[in-house]
């Protein structure tokens, strides 16, 4: 009986200390996401724009599309070329909807979070990551910290999409 309770009592502060850890990740990632954004408003980061069908013109079987790319960022002291992404908003106008996506990257071109809203059929969704794992979800107002398997497969095509986007923009400069 009381190596049961000990077992319990244990399994329980493991678990309070693993959560500790990962708001402290979470924090922290709040921390660059307030500082980026900071520096954004302060024009301290470098903008680079892509957009995509100007004119407006309607295309065949989709009607208006018009995806606008925004990425910011700095150079780092080693290097005479962009290597510094911290942001990437991509908004996309179609002829149905309206996408609006956030990447954020810790300047060492890691993804650390992700914020999109405006698809049809997918609620607003934020991820967290840490070191390259997914940390924890929100889904409207729902927050998860372990993931069933459409979450995990969901956020692996978000973190995919994160680094196309950092391999985008390195095409730009080099």
């Amino acid at each position: 009986m009381k190596t049961a309770l000990f077992s319990v009592i244990s399994l329980v502060l493991y678990s309070s200390c693993l959560f500790a850890g990962v708001q402290e990740q979470i924090q922290y990632i709040r921390d660059i996401y307030a500082w980026t954004n900071e520096e954004i408003e302060k024009e301290e980061l470098y903008k680079t724009v892509v957009d995509v069908n100007t004119e407006g013109l309607s295309y065949p079987a989709v009607g208006t599309y018009h995806p606008l790319l925004t990425f910011y960022f700095g150079f780092s002291e080693e290097n005479p070329y962009p290597d510094n992404l911290r942001k990437a908003i991509l908004i996309v106008d179609r002829a149905a909807y309206h996408e609006y996506s956030e990447f954020l990257y810790d300047g060492y071109g890691n993804l650390i979070f992700v914020y999109m809203t405006g698809r049809p059929v997918e609620p607003e969704m934020r991820f967290y990551y840490y070191q390259g794992e997914l940390i924890k979800i929100v889904e409207d107002s729902s927050d998860y910290y372990s993931f069933n398997f459409e979450q995990i497969d969901h956020s692996n095509s978000v973190q995919n999409q994160g680094e196309e986007l950092i391999g985008t923009f390195l095409r730009l400069f080099y």
